[in-house]
């Protein structure tokens, strides 16, 4: 059913594919999206507060708020760029800001849910307490 909806939710811009990653595109980004929980987590911003700010980011009423928030996926967009629509250094370099700032929005609503489940389980892992022992001796 996963496949399905890949396909069914694959959305074309400027002649590229965004849609779902794959196990390769995840695991290629998987240190850079860590990187950006650990600037979050530092920054005591929560992943829903992203994933709000993302919900509604749309060129249209893209808020400075909402580019405040997305500032640690901007540094690493040319990566998350090349690895989730095949761009290559040169069509990054010829693209507008403009037209990167969307492909990047339009990546990162395809993947929110792949976000979520990664982001909250790092934040659990960093965040378990260990379990106390309720037989003390």
């Amino acid at each position: 059913m996963d496949g399905l909806m890949s396909l069914i939710s694959a959305q074309d811009f400027q002649g590229f594919k965004i849609k779902e990653w794959n196990i390769i595109q995840f695991s290629k980004l998987s240190g850079v999206l860590a990187s950006i929980a650990r600037e979050y987590r530092e920054k005591n911003v929560s992943f829903e507060q992203f994933s709000e700010a993302l919900a509604g980011a749309s060129m249209v009423n893209l808020s400075t708020a909402a580019l405040d928030i997305m500032e640690p996926f901007l540094k690493h967009a040319t990566l998350i760029l090349q690895v989730s629509i095949g761009a290559d250094q040169k069509r990054l370099e010829e693209m507008s800001y403009t037209d990167g700032l969307i492909a990047l929005i339009l990546v990162l609503k395809a993947n929110l849910e792949h976000m979520t489940g990664f982001f909250t389980k790092l934040a659990g892992e960093k965040e378990a307490v260990p379990a106390k022992d309720s037989n003390p001796s």
